[in-house]
C-alpha cells in the first residue's frame, strides 16, 4: 500500500507546484512529472493488481491482439457485454503492440491528463491542486480495477466545464463518450440543466426532505430495480454477478458524507449551487446504502461525489474565508482513503506487486 502513498503524495505535490510556479517550462514539468509517475505505476502492474483486470481487461486486449476486422470488433462488442469505445480502444492499441503496459499507461496518461487540464480550464473558480487530489484520492487506487469506468469518470468530470460555460453540444459529445466507456455514465445527464436551470424550475427551493424519502424507497426497492432493468434489456446481463454477491457500507463512507453536509451549512451560503450540492450528497447516500445489495449503485455514487466535491471547492473559493473550508475537504478525502486502504482490498489493487519494477508482497 506504500507504494500508492508514494504516488498520490507525489503526484499532487508537483501538481501544487506546477499550479503555483509563474515560469512556464518548469510549470509543465512539474505538471508532466505528475501525471506520468502515477502512469507508469498502473502501467507496470502486475496482471493480479486489479480484480476487473482478470475479468475482462485482460480477455479483451488479448482478443483484440488477434483481431484484424472492425466487423469482428463489433461481434466481441456484442458477444462480451463491453462498452463500444472500450474495445475499441484496445483494438487500437492492439494495431501497434501487444503488450499490454501500453493500454494500461495510455489510459492513465488520457484520463489524468484531462483531469488536469480540467483543473486549468476552471483555475479562476477552483482550488487546481485541491481538485486533482482528490479525483486521485477517490479514483486513482480503485482505477487499478475500474478500467472502464475509469475512462467514464475522467470524461465525466471534464464535462462539467461546459457545464460551468453553458456549452450544451460539447457536454453532450464528451457524456456520449463517457457513456460508450461506461454506461453507468448516463447518471450525469441530469447535471447540466440542474445546475443552470435549477433555479428557473423551482430546485432552489427543492425539498430536500422528498428527495431523502425518494432515496429510501429506491433503498428499499433497489435490487427489484436492477433485475427489472436486466430483464427488459437496459442493463447487460453482466451485471447479474453482482446481485449474487454481498457488499457492504464502510462507515468512514457515511461519516465523509455527514461532514461534508455539515461543512457545507457552516461555510456555504443559501445558493442554488450549495442545494445542488446538498442534493448531490443526500444522493450519494442512498447509492452507498443501495450497495448494500449492488455494488453498481457504488460506482454510480463515484460521479455525484466528484461533482460534489468539485462544486464544493468551487463554492468556497467564491469567498473570503476560502482556505480553511478548501483544505477540510481535502483532510476529509485524505482520511477516507487512509482508512479505506487500511481495511479493503481497492478490489485487489492492494497489495501493488510489479515483477518489472521489482515491487513484491
Amino acid at each position: 500500500m506504500v507504494i500508492y502513498y508514494i504516488v498520490i503524495i507525489l503526484s499532487c505535490f508537483f501538481v501544487f507546484l506546477g499550479s503555483k510556479i509563474k515560469n512556464c517550462f518548469a510549470r509543465l514539468l512539474f505538471n508532466v512529472s505528475a501525471v506520468l509517475i502515477p502512469s507508469l505505476i498502473a502501467g507496470y502492474r502486475d496482471t493480479t493488481v486489479g480484480m476487473d483486470l482478470a475479468y475482462y481487461a485482460i480477455p479483451c486486449f488479448d482478443s483484440m491482439c488477434y483481431t484484424h476486422d472492425i466487423k469482428l470488433v463489433m461481434l466481441y462488442v456484442g458477444e462480451s457485454g463491453l462498452e463500444p469505445l472500450y474495445v475499441l480502444y484496445n483494438y487500437l492499441i492492439t494495431r501497434f503492440t501487444n503488450d499490454i503496459f501500453w493500454a494500461l499507461y495510455l489510459q492513465q496518461i488520457f484520463v489524468l491528463g484531462i483531469v488536469l487540464l480540467l483543473c486549468y480550464k476552471l483555475k479562476e473558480h477552483i482550488s487546481v491542486y485541491v481538485v486533482y487530489s482528490v479525483f486521485m484520492l477517490l479514483c486513482y487506487t480503485e482505477s487499478m480495477s475500474a478500467n472502464r469506468q475509469y475512462f467514464a469518470l475522467g470524461l465525466a468530470l471534464f464535462s462539467f466545464y461546459y457545464v460551468v460555460t453553458k456549452k450544451i453540444i460539447p457536454f453532450l459529445i464528451t457524456i456520449t463518450f463517457a457513456i460508450l466507456f461506461h454506461y453507468s455514465a448516463v447518471m450525469v445527464l441530469p447535471v447540466y440543466w440542474v445546475y443552470n436551470y435549477g433555479s428557473k424550475y423551482g430546485i432552489r427551493k427543492i425539498h430536500l426532505y422528498f428527495v431523502a424519502i425518494l432515496g429510501l424507497i429506491c433503498f428499499i426497492c433497489f435490487p427489484i430495480i436492477i433485475r427489472a432493468l436486466i430483464d427488459i434489456g437496459l442493463m447487460a446481463t453482466k451485471y447479474e454477478r453482482y446481485l449474487d454477491d454481498t457488499f457492504k457500507v464502510h462507515s468512514i463512507n457515511i461519516v465523509i458524507l455527514f461532514c461534508l453536509f455539515f461543512l457545507l451549512s457552516l461555510f456555504g451560503k443559501k445558493t442554488i449551487q450549495v442545494n445542488l450540492v446538498k442534493l448531490l450528497l443526500i444522493l450519494v447516500f442512498f447509492m452507498y446504502m443501495c450497495g448494500v445489495y449492488n455494488d453498481v449503485a457504488t460506482r454510480v455514487a463515484w460521479y455525484y461525489l466528484l461533482f460534489a466535491a468539485l462544486l464544493m471547492v468551487k463554492i468556497f473559493k467564491q469567498q473570503t474565508n476560502r482556505v480553511l473550508p478548501i483544505n477540510i475537504v481535502l483532510i476529509l478525502f485524505s482520511i477516507q482513503f487512509i482508512y479505506l486502504s487500511i481495511v479493503t482490498t481497492f478490489a485487489d489493487a492492494i497489495p501493488y506487486t510489479s515483477k518489472e519494477l521489482k515491487i513484491s508482497k
